[in-house]
C-alpha cells in the first residue's frame, strides 16, 4: 500500500513539475515577446493535455484542482469589487445594465432554439453566455491600475451586479424539474430565493454595522487577518451551499462583503503572490482540460459564438452606456473590460438537471478561453483599438455633447 501511494504520489509531482516547467519556458518567450502571460497558462495546459503529449492527469484531481483554484481566486478578486461603485455611478446605470443583459439573453436564446436544442438547454446556455467574467474583468483592471478609473469603476458595478443576478438565475435553474408541476416548481423557486436573499442581507448587515467595529483589532495581525478572511469566506460559501449555490460563488461573495472594509486592499495584497500561483493553476487546468478535436469539430460554431458574444454586446453595451452620457472613450473601453464569458457559465453547465455532454463543455471552456485571450489583448492595445474604431463607433453613436474628454462627470 505504501509502495503504491508512494508512486501515486511521485507521479503526481512528476505532473505537476512538468506542467510548471512548460509553463516557465512558454512564458519566457512570450516575456519577451511582450504577450500576456494568460496565453502561456493556456498553452502549457493544451500541449500537456489529450491534444499533443496527453499526460494523463486523474479527472477527480483536475475536478478538486479546478474547485479549488476558482474558489481562492474568486475569494481574493471580490475584494476589488466594492459596493460603492454601484452608489458612485447611481441605479440607472444597473437598470440600463439589465435591460441590454434580457436582450442579450433573448438572442442567444433565439438562436440556440434554431439549432434544434431543447427549450432548457438553450435556456442555460444563453444565460450561461450572457454572463462576464468576474476573474478576467478584475484582473486586467487591476493589472493596468484602472480599477478606480471612469471606465473601471463602470465595469465593477456590472461585474459586483452580475454576481447576485446569477444567484437568482441558478437558483430558478436548479429548482427545475421536469416532474413538477408549474405550481410546485416557482414555490420551491421563491422559497429558495427567499431564504438566500434572508442570508446574503444578514451577511451585509453584519459587513456593515458588525465588522467594522472589530477593524482594528482584525487587522492588528497580519496572521490573524488572514485567518479570518479565510473563515470567513469558508462560513459564506458553506452557508451558500446548503441553500444550492455553488461553493465558488459563495467564496466571491464573502469577498465582495469584505472589500468595503478598510483593511481590503491590504489583505488583497497579501494574497496577491497566492492569487498569481492560483490563477496560474486555473489557466492551465482549463488547458488540461481542452481538446483540440472538439475545437475542429465545433470550429465554425466557436467563432460564430465568440462573433455574436463581441457584436452584439459591443453594440448594446456602448449603445447603453452612450445613452447615459458617457464618452465613446469611456464606453468603448468599458466594452473591452467586460466583453468576454467566464466562470460563472462554467459553472451553469454543472447543473444536476441538464446532461451536456464533453463536447459543450469544450466548447464552452474553448469559448472562455478565447475570449479571455482576446480581451487580454484588447485591453493591453485599449488606446490604439479606442482611435481605431473611433469612427466605427461614431457611425452608429452620434456625439450627445460638441466635445469628447478623455474623463467623464455625470450627474444622477
Amino acid at each position: 500500500l505504501f509502495v503504491t501511494i508512494n508512486s501515486t504520489a511521485m507521479n503526481l509531482i512528476f505532473q505537476v513539475s512538468l506542467i510548471l516547467l512548460s509553463i516557465t519556458l512558454i512564458g519566457i518567450v512570450l516575456r519577451y515577446l511582450k504577450q500576456p502571460l494568460i496565453l502561456a497558462y493556456v498553452l502549457a495546459g493544451l500541449i500537456l493535455g489529450p491534444s499533443i503529449f496527453n499526460i494523463s492527469v486523474d479527472k477527480n484531481i483536475l475536478d478538486i484542482a479546478l474547485t479549488v483554484c476558482l474558489s481562492v481566486v474568486l475569494f481574493i478578486y471580490g475584494l476589488k469589487l466594492n459596493f460603492k461603485n454601484i452608489s458612485f455611478l447611481g441605479t440607472g446605470l444597473l437598470a440600463s445594465y439589465f435591460i441590454q443583459f434580457i436582450i442579450f439573453f433573448s438572442l442567444m436564446l433565439v438562436f440556440f432554439i434554431s439549432v434544434k436544442l431543447s427549450i432548457i438547454e438553450s435556456v442555460v446556455l444563453a444565460f450561461g453566455l450572457s454572463f462576464s467574467s468576474n476573474i478576467l474583468s478584475t484582473k486586467l483592471l487591476d493589472d493596468k491600475k484602472d480599477l478606480n478609473n471612469l471606465y473601471g469603476k463602470i465595469t465593477v458595478s456590472f461585474v459586483v451586479f452580475q454576481v447576485f443576478l446569477f444567484s437568482a438565475v441558478y437558483i430558478f435553474l436548479q429548482n427545475y424539474r421536469i416532474d413538477l408541476s408549474t405550481e410546485i416548481y416557482l414555490r420551491k423557486s421563491f422559497e429558495s430565493f427567499l431564504k438566500v436573499l434572508i442570508v446574503l442581507s444578514n451577511i451585509y448587515l453584519i459587513s456593515k454595522f458588525i465588522l467594522p467595529r472589530f477593524e482594528k483589532f482584525i487587522a492588528k495581525s497580519s496572521d490573524f487577518l488572514i485567518l479570518f478572511s479565510i473563515s470567513w469566506g469558508l462560513i459564506i460559501a458553506g452557508a451558500l451551499k446548503f441553500l444550492g449555490l455553488p461553493f465558488e460563488l459563495g467564496f466571491l461573495i464573502g469577498g465582495i462583503f469584505l472589500s468595503a472594509l478598510g483593511f481590503s486592499d491590504v489583505l488583497f495584497e497579501k494574497f496577491r503572490s497566492i492569487k498569481d500561483i492560483f490563477l496560474l493553476a486555473l489557466f492551465t487546468v482549463l488547458g488540461l482540460n481542452l481538446d483540440i478535436k472538439v475545437f475542429q469539430n465545433k470550429v465554425f460554431l466557436i467563432f460564430l459564438l465568440v462573433f455574436f458574444i463581441y457584436a452584439l454586446r459591443t453594440f448594446l453595451l456602448s449603445l447603453v452606456l452612450r445613452i447615459l452620457s458617457f464618452s465613446r472613450r469611456v464606453s468603448f473601453l468599458s466594452v473591452l473590460s467586460y466583453n468576454h464569458i467566464g466562470e460563472l457559465s462554467l459553472l451553469l453547465l454543472s447543473i444536476n438537471f441538464v446532461n451536456f455532454d464533453g463536447e459543450f463543455k469544450s466548447v464552452f471552456n474553448f469559448l472562455f478561453i478565447l475570449t479571455a485571450i482576446i480581451s487580454a489583448y484588447s485591453l493591453h492595445y485599449s488606446e490604439r483599438l479606442n482611435k481605431y474604431f473611433e469612427p466605427l463607433i461614431g457611425f452608429y453613436l452620434k456625439d450627445l455633447s460638441k466635445e469628447e474628454k478623455p474623463s467623464d462627470i455625470i450627474l444622477f
